[in-house]
């Protein structure tokens, strides 16, 4: 699609999660019809609001600060102001704007700011673990004779622990 309307004279751009390919390969988005992109570039990166690194078109844009320990540079924010940017640019033309955000994903993890201030506190420190909880809680809307989870499939629970 991005193709056929960057061939249309639309100014195109992607900002947020990419998996269609790394940089450099076909699958890449300034391949597939993005004049900007800025973002993930990778499925396991995709699953970090505080990555080590967003890619800049094809400039792997290194975050100073970020690792599993330490959260500097919240990466949802940064797309975000890049996807602006791009609008307040490319106001007066058309263009095409396609934005795949990972909130919410994988980490449940967020800036300490006030949102966070606001609830923290207010809920258990335990952690929950989707095996005991997924089995437990019901499905919204189904029948009582099959609203619960059946059981984590052995291989599916051995997946997720590596």
């Amino acid at each position: 699609m991005a193709t056929l309307l960057q061939q249309a004279g639309y100014v195109t751009g992607a900002f947020g999660k990419w998996g269609l390919g790394m940089v450099g390969t076909t699958g890449a988005p300034d391949r597939k019809g993005f004049d900007q992109f800025f973002g993930y570039n990778c499925q396991r990166q995709s699953h970090r609001y505080y990555p080590t690194h967003l890619w800049d078109n094809d400039k792997k844009v290194i975050l100073e600060g970020n690792d599993l320990q330490h959260k500097v540079h919240y990466a949802p924010e940064l797309i975000q102001e890049k996807a602006l940017a791009f609008i307040e640019a490319n106001q007066a033309k058309p263009f095409f704007l396609f934005i795949p955000v990972v909130l919410p994903h994988a980490e449940l993890q967020g800036p300490d700011d006030e949102w966070f201030k606001m609830y923290d506190g207010k809920f258990l420190k335990r952690p929950i673990k989707a095996t005991t909880m997924a089995r437990k809680a019901p499905l919204q809307g189904m029948p009582p004779s099959i609203s619960h989870m059946p059981p984590m499939r052995a291989w599916f629970r051995g997946w997720m622990l590596t």
